[in-house]
């Protein structure tokens, strides 16, 4: 009788180890493709350069 009382408690453990890893998946899936769609439609900044400059730079360009 424990054997089988056994076998039912790793089957739980095991469906609830594979639930936690997809949940972690799908998590890190969404979190990595919202980086690139954001990424994707940065043309024109730089990473390494705030915003402010970017903004003033256009402005400085169009007053010329």
């Amino acid at each position: 009788m424990s054997n089988v009382k056994n076998m039912y408690n790793t089957e739980a453990s095991l469906k609830y180890f594979i639930v936690q890893v997809l949940a972690s998946a799908t998590l890190l899936f969404i979190v990595v493709i919202k980086t690139l769609t954001e990424d994707l439609f940065t043309f024109e900044r730089n990473p390494y350069t705030p915003i402010n400059s970017v903004n003033a730079s256009k402005q400085s360009a169009v007053s010329v």
